[in-house]
């Protein structure tokens, strides 16, 4: 089957039967990351918050955003639940802390990053 669109390889077996396989005889077993298309539109809002206020390392900070939802890619569930069934990953601290608002879907085991958020910003208005 073909991966979809935005998201992340979970590992070398393509089925999710292929992955449940795999874990029985030991292989590490990862779920699929998927961005939806507003995460693209969050790190729009980031990066023209960065420009106002002359951040150096905007590109960088972003690849830490990503580097970190990869954590979903073998613990779909860190994140705390927050009802209806999504959760919420936190991610770095003070003025480089976000949240990621996520559904993991265990029957195709893929976890659907719907929107980020600064940790200083109020709630997410969508997802």
């Amino acid at each position: 089957p073909r991966r979809p669109h935005g998201s992340t390889p979970a590992c070398a077996a393509s089925t999710p039967d292929d992955r449940r396989r795999a874990s029985r005889v030991g292989e590490r077993v990862v779920a699929y990351v998927e961005l939806a298309p507003g995460v693209f539109d969050d790190f729009d809002r980031f990066l023209d918050h960065f420009r106002q206020h002359e951040v150096a390392d905007a590109s960088a900070r972003i690849a830490d955003i990503l580097e970190a939802l990869g954590v979903l890619a073998r613990h779909p569930l860190i994140g705390r639940p927050v009802g209806d069934g999504k959760r919420e990953l936190v991610i770095g601290h003070d003025a480089r802390g976000y949240v990621a608002l996520y559904r993991f879907v265990a029957a195709i085991d893929t976890a659907f990053v719907l929107a980020i958020r600064g940790r200083r910003e109020a709630g997410f208005t969508r997802g």
